[in-house]
């Protein structure tokens, strides 16, 4: 495997490991890598918040390009665009995204 794979795996392992622990604590369905990017319209809340997660630590901390995360995730560029601007929207009042964000930056604090 390339290593940029292996980074992007990783990226989504922590994530949806992160994401499915939050949701735990409040009795919501959990998201696991393989089924992160089934689906296109109308996905699960689980799915969303572990997508746009994804695609904005893929970008804004290890520097994928937008058309390689789409190409990665099977989307278009403007639909991984939309994501991580759901992510910077969401994590500055939603307090599932807030509290997602804090186990996620310490995950990342824990392996660097």
């Amino acid at each position: 495997m390339k290593r940029k794979e292996v980074v992007m795996h990783k990226i989504e392992d922590m994530v949806c490991d992160a994401v499915s622990s939050v949701m735990r604590q409040y009795k919501r369905s959990v998201i696991g890598t393989e089924e992160l990017y089934i689906g296109k319209k109308n996905i699960p809340l689980a799915r969303s918040i572990a997508r746009n997660f994804c695609f904005h630590i893929m970008h804004f901390y290890y520097g994928f390009t937008y058309p390689v995360i789409a190409q990665r995730a099977g989307m278009t560029e403007k639909s991984v665009m939309r994501c991580v601007r759901k992510y910077h929207q969401y994590t500055m009042s939603d307090p599932l995204y807030i509290e997602i964000r804090s186990v996620v930056k310490k995950t990342i604090g824990n392996e660097q």
